[in-house]
C-alpha cells in the first residue's frame, strides 16, 4: 500500500510540474505591451512630433507629441501633445496627454493611403 501511495505521489509530481513547465513557457512568448515613454525610447529626440495612440482607439485618432517630461529611470515620465480625431486637430492646442505610463501605446510609423499604419 505504502509503494502504491509513493507511486501515485511521484506521478502527482511528475504531473504538476509539467503543466508549470507548460505555462510559463506559454506566458514566455506572449510579448508585454509597453507605455507611451518605452515606445518613444528609441525614436529621434525622444519621438518629438512623432504620431502616437492608444491600442484600442479608433483608426486616425492620435496624439501628436510635441514635449515629453522623463522620470529619473527613463522608464516614465509624462508627455504633451495635440489630439487629433478623424486625422484633424481636434482643438489644436498642446495638452496633457492621459494613461501615459499605461502599458497600451502604439507608435503610428506614416501614412498611407488607406490610412495609418500600425507598427
Amino acid at each position: 500500500m505504502a509503494s502504491n501511495a509513493s507511486a501515485a505521489l511521484l506521478a502527482f509530481r511528475r504531473f504538476c510540474s509539467s503543466a508549470s513547465t507548460a505555462a510559463s513557457a506559454a506566458s514566455s512568448k506572449t510579448r508585454k505591451k509597453k507605455n507611451l515613454v518605452e515606445v518613444l525610447q528609441f525614436l529621434p529626440n525622444w519621438g518629438v512630433g512623432a504620431k502616437v495612440c492608444k491600442g484600442h482607439w479608433e483608426p486616425d485618432t492620435f496624439y501628436q507629441l510635441t514635449r515629453i517630461q522623463l522620470g529619473k529611470d527613463a522608464r516614465h515620465g509624462a508627455a504633451w501633445g495635440i489630439f487629433h480625431a478623424s486625422g484633424a486637430p481636434k482643438s489644436g492646442v498642446e495638452e496633457k496627454i492621459g494613461g501615459v505610463n499605461k502599458r497600451c501605446w502604439r507608435y503610428l510609423k506614416g501614412e498611407q493611403k488607406g490610412g495609418m499604419e500600425k507598427v
